[in-house]
């Protein structure tokens, strides 16, 4: 695999548009993207939440011809989408390339059927980077984006120092979370309201099993009935830092039940579960968390859990099928290739007493 820079410098219109397609497909809706989020695309700010609820109870004792017309209804969601623009400009110089061609090597060895599909060599490339990059600032935005952010030193939560552009675009959903789920239905977590890092990361040795027994107890008959009648509850999931997930795999070694119904293996990994419901660990939300949230001496409550479907806590794009601009090309001056890309993100949690919060 040989690549050229001046490959890189794509001025045809048509062509610019079937590669940014190209692009948005493979990495967007075919890609990790699609499998770790809900996504509603085409979405605008003003944009209703396309949602609907549980029907109300209906039927009545009838006789004779005619009959009243039902006053029960299905509740709709009024809540409107807000989206706002990202985007970012990568540039890499030419001396650059060959470490840029060992990324692309290595992510067509791990996903052959993907890269595949795309012919062009420069396009590989090209999605490879992009792909790395939107993940990126997704797992950032999505999770714990704030547009009120501010620093420590500001009376904030956010590192001193910190670019706070790269946050304030869209309120994320642990701001969400901690904003607008009710209090009956959090559970807190001990550990993070300690006065050190260490401290807070040494948890009690049940500690994963209480938090998520209490937050398992605080689903109501209605929610059972909900997630049933609207096909979620196969959606169900624990969504926690990956300490809880140690801790949970060190309470079950010891208690000899590793081998039990707790676990099963996978393609060659082992899932965990509590009742039943799966529990994934949450890397990229932590790692964010830890460098973006950090005072010195203790992180922002690095600790969490979220015990809800996956659909009720969606992301938005706004674009349908390509992003708002991707544009690529190469700088003889500067010897020098770039990549810009930008489209618009929103994330949303649907409906509050349908989610389960730790932190």
């Amino acid at each position: 695999m040989e690549i050229n820079v001046e490959d890189f410098h794509i001025n045809d219109v048509t062509e610019q548009e079937d590669l940014n397609k190209a692009v948005f497909e493979t990495v967007v809706t075919g890609g990790d993207i699609e499998k770790n989020y809900s996504v509603e695309y085409g979405i605008t700010t003003g944009t209703q939440v396309a949602f609907i609820g549980a029907m109300d109870d209906v039927g009545s004792a009838k006789s004779g011809c005619g009959g009243e017309e039902e006053d029960a209804v299905i509740k709709f969601t009024d809540k409107k989408w807000e989206v706002n623009k990202v985007g970012f400009l990568l540039s890499y110089c030419e001396d650059e390339l060959p470490q840029m061609l060992k990324i692309l090597k290595r992510k067509i060895h791990e996903s052959p059927e993907r890269y595949n599909v795309i012919e062009d060599d420069v396009e590989k490339l090209i999605t490879a980077q992009i792909e790395l990059a939107v993940k990126k600032l997704i797992n950032r935005m999505a999770w714990i984006g704030d547009k009120t952010a501010d620093h420590v030193s500001n009376g904030g939560s956010f590192t001193n120092g910190a670019a706070l552009k790269r946050i304030n675009v869209i309120d994320g959903l642990l701001k969400r979370l901690d904003s607008e789920v009710p209090a009956e239905n959090k559970v807190t977590i001990p550990e993070n309201a300690e006065a050190t890092k260490n401290a807070q990361l040494t948890l009690a040795d049940d500690r994963a099993l209480k938090v998520f027994r209490e937050m398992y107890n605080k689903i109501t008959p209605e929610m059972w009935t909900d997630f049933e009648e609207n096909g979620g509850f196969s959606d169900l999931m624990y969504r926690v830092s990956p300490e809880l997930v140690r801790n949970w795999e060190n309470f079950m070694e010891d208690k000899a039940l590793a081998t039990s119904l707790l676990t099963k293996a996978e393609d060659g990994v082992t899932k965990h579960s509590y009742r039943g419901i799966p529990i994934k660990a949450k890397h990229d939300v932590s790692v964010n968390l830890k460098k973006w949230k950090d005072n010195g001496t203790k992180w922002d409550r690095p600790l969490f859990a979220i015990l809800g479907a996956k659909d009720n806590m969606p992301i938005a794009f706004g674009e349908k099928e390509a992003f708002k601009k991707l544009k690529i090309w190469f700088d003889n001056k500067e010897e020098k290739v770039y990549f810009r890309c930008s489209f618009d993100i929103g994330a949303m949690i649907i409906e509050e007493d349908k989610v389960i919060y730790a932190r």
